[in-house]
């Protein structure tokens, strides 16, 4: 389990940090609240994901 989060935590880590990096410059050119945009952004980021796992479980 210990070996199991030293690789998935950096691995998460590094994709949240570079999944927020591109979506700032992103959220200040768009026309939606912030709040909206980073909503629809983490839906729009699990949903596949969620799909993926509710369809072949």
């Amino acid at each position: 389990m210990a070996l199991w989060l030293v690789i998935v935590v950096p691995v998460v880590g590094l994709y949240a940090l570079l999944w927020s990096a591109v979506n700032r410059p992103l959220a200040r050119r768009s026309s939606l609240m912030p709040r909206t945009y980073w909503l629809l952004g983490v839906l729009g980021t699990l949903l596949p994901t969620t799909a993926l796992i509710i369809i072949y479980p």
